[in-house]
């Protein structure tokens, strides 16, 4: 495994070529004539000697010889570690896309990017990391002034070099094994697919690329984006990078790959974005402990194809961001938020998928139920005109733990949905999945709902369980809208939900007193109906559990265009 390194500062203090010129043994020299956009190469010449009249024609690959007029042998060494120092890279790569080429660089080998690299061209550029197999190439920006080190230590790691393009000139990365440090790449504008900066792009697919404290910008004013993937088969890892934009139409496409993005602070800069920040075409996205708080567009993620999966964890968002814009557009679509938000709490999540949307309430909450430990919460899951018994809408799995072995054991959730009607087990149901073997952890598996599609299906049973201990209480001569929830104090533990919207009456209606679960009352020109409590059950016992661990319980919704809350503590007995 070999170290290159890479300089444009130090390659431009390299002595150009002479002509009638005496060299002493060792001498370097890069050409005279200013090479082509990737033909910069430094020479050396062992024996040393007079050079003739003329500028020869170099040999440009890797180890090659030349001989010029004078006879003076000059042999190719570019980036060679044997001649780089502390303070003195004497023969530097001019360009990263020099130095990572499979003519030099293949897969195990290191490439220092020095701290004051600051290489551009005017076209645009493709960075090909030739790295195959199971191991890396490595890029890696360092100090190279007086006090480092050759090869570089630890604490030589800088953040500092640039990549740059100006003009109508884009920027590619394509690798197939790779890990970037420190350094930004920016490009003044894109290419004619739209990508300002292309990043995980593998034409064969089966690339592992992870950037680190590394920065990407887009500079034009333009309609170029960056674009993560373009290929199946590709994984790409951002860790601490962060995007800079300057026009509002920018975004971050992320296509056909899988893409990890995580702990950076301020990860956004530059203009707002005005359109989705990344949209996701065919690919799993995992964003962890990034702050977008910087910015706040119209949504946060853009879902356009079946397969397209997003996971925001622990983030940070800008005060009323919304994470999406509607429902997915596909089946088997969907973005999940999990403790993320703009204030100082943990307990918000969110999952949006083609069949509904799941948030957290903290109004209508079950009395004793679920709490992050100071605030009582609930799920409301409100499902879209897609969801169906085949193709339900899926929370998020409630874990929890069961230690009781060799006999039944009953898991109950409780919920509430705005119906006339208590729903039935083909609306609303749980499945769990528990340890019901002793010989191995396989998951068993029972499910509350009907038992095929042909199977008739059953009522569930009903609750009495309190939902209004956080409502806002009703208030005389207010207006609502459909929609709108409230708590009466003459019928306590009953929430309802406004169906007609109008203006409450003077005084309390007597209606709300003897109304129970489903009933309607008109008040004023409004009319409310009370919530329908039910419960989820299920019984584990065929088998029974045979091991304590935890079982998953997952609510399922398949009845359209309908809200329910669910409080997700379970209870066993």
């Amino acid at each position: 495994m070999a170290n290159w390194y890479c300089s444009s500062v130090d390659y431009a203090a390299v002595a150009q070529y002479a002509t009638t010129h005496a060299y002493a043994a060792g001498a370097i020299v890069r050409q005279l004539a200013t090479p082509a956009v990737g033909n910069e190469r430094c020479f050396r010449t062992a024996a040393g000697g007079t050079t003739g009249g003329a500028e020869p024609t170099w040999t440009l690959t890797k180890g090659g010889s030349t001989t010029d007029s004078g006879g003076v042998v000059w042999v190719e060494v570019t980036g060679n570690e044997t001649y780089q120092a502390a303070g003195a890279w004497t023969a530097p790569h001019a360009r990263l896309a020099n130095a990572v080429n499979q003519g030099w660089c293949v897969s195990g080998d290191t490439v220092y990017v020095a701290a004051n690299h600051a290489e551009t061209q005017t076209v645009s550029m493709t960075i090909t990391v030739s790295s195959y197999g199971a191991a890396l190439c490595y890029i890696v920006c360092v100090d190279n002034s007086g006090t480092s080190h050759v090869p570089p230590q630890a604490g030589d790691m800088r953040t500092t070099a640039m990549v740059s393009t100006t003009g109508n000139a884009s920027i590619s990365w394509s690798a197939s094994n790779s890990y970037c440090y420190g350094i930004t790449f920016s490009a003044a504008s894109g290419s004619t697919l739209g990508y300002g900066i292309t990043i995980g792009y593998a034409g064969s697919g089966g690339s592992w690329q992870r950037f680190e404290a590394c920065a990407v910008k887009l500079m034009s004013t333009g309609g170029a984006s960056i674009s993560m993937g373009q290929t199946y088969g590709a994984y790409v890892v951002w860790d601490n990078v962060v995007a800079t934009f300057s026009a509002t139409g920018q975004m971050i496409g992320v296509t056909k790959c899988s893409f990890i993005w995580r702990r950076t602070a301020a990860a956004v800069l530059g203009t707002g974005v005005t359109q989705v920040l990344l949209d996701n075409g065919q690919s799993h996205v995992l964003i962890d402990s990034v702050d977008f708080s910087g910015i706040n567009p119209p949504s946060l993620c853009g879902i356009a194809y079946a397969g397209s999966v997003w996971a925001l964890v622990n983030c940070k968002l800008a005060s009323g961001q919304a994470v999406y814009n509607s429902f997915a557009l596909s089946p088997g679509t969907a973005t999940d938020m999990i403790s993320t938000d703009s204030a100082g709490v943990a307990y918000r999540h969110e999952r949006q998928a083609y069949e509904g949307l799941l948030t957290t309430s903290t109004n209508v909450v079950r009395t004793g139920g679920a709490s992050d430990g100071t605030q009582a919460i609930a799920w409301k899951i409100v499902t879209s005109t897609t969801s169906k018994w085949l193709d339900p809408f899926e929370s998020f799995p409630i874990g929890c733990w069961n230690a009781v072995t060799g006999s039944n054991v009953t898991v109950t959730l409780a919920g509430i949905a705005n119906l006339a009607t208590i729903p039935n087990n083909d609306d609303v149901w749980i499945e769990v999945y528990y340890m019901g073997s002793a010989a191995a952890p396989l998951g068993s598996f029972v499910t509350q709902t009907k038992a095929n599609l042909l199977a008739a299906n059953a009522t569930l049973t009903a609750d009495t369980s309190a939902w209004d201990s956080l409502m806002t209480a009703r208030a005389n001569g207010h207006a609502n809208v459909v929609g709108d929830i409230i708590g009466v104090s003459t019928n306590p533990g009953r929430v309802f939900f406004c169906t007609t919207s109008g203006t409450t009456a003077g005084s309390v209606p007597g209606g709300y007193a003897s109304a129970l679960d489903g009933g309607s009352v008109t008040d004023g020109t409004a009319v409310f109906r009370a919530g329908y409590r039910f419960r989820l059950v299920v019984v584990l016992s065929s088998p029974q559990p045979q091991m304590a661990g935890y079982l998953r319980a997952t609510v399922k919704v398949a009845k359209v265009s309908t809200t329910f809350y669910i409080d997700p503590a379970i209870t066993l007995s």
